[in-house]
């Protein structure tokens, strides 16, 4: 069997949520993982917040502009955007609706900065 890198389980990874397998969170995350940036934790979790930003945003699409690995340590940055055509259920019908954008180390994790 070929061993593969972390690097390259990443791209899959990235590749195949792209291509929009449904999947890809059992495929690629542990059914315990801990997301230190949200409340909701695990395989679940990661779906709920998922489905809360393609609800609130519409679909998100993500560049991602920088993938590097070494070992098992892999670093990634993005770009994400939405088109929000509908506001989120929490803000005000008066909400202005222009396209958002966020910058950060990871497209569903924190460290992410809204513009």
């Amino acid at each position: 069997m070929i061993e593969r890198s972390a690097r390259d389980i990443v791209e899959e990874m990235f590749r195949r949520q792209q291509a929009g397998d449904d999947n890809v969170i059992d495929g690629f995350l542990a059914e315990d993982m801990v997301n230190h940036a949200a409340g909701q934790q695990g395989r679940s979790g990661l779906r709920h917040i998922l489905a809360t930003i393609d609800n609130d945003f519409g679909p998100v699409t993500v560049e991602q502009l920088h993938l590097i690995g070494e070992g098992d340590l892999v670093a990634n940055t993005s770009h994400c955007a939405a088109p929000i055509e509908h506001p989120p259920c929490r803000y005000s019908q008066a909400l202005p609706l222009q396209p958002v954008q966020w910058h950060g180390p990871s497209p569903t994790y924190g460290g992410s900065q809204a513009t």
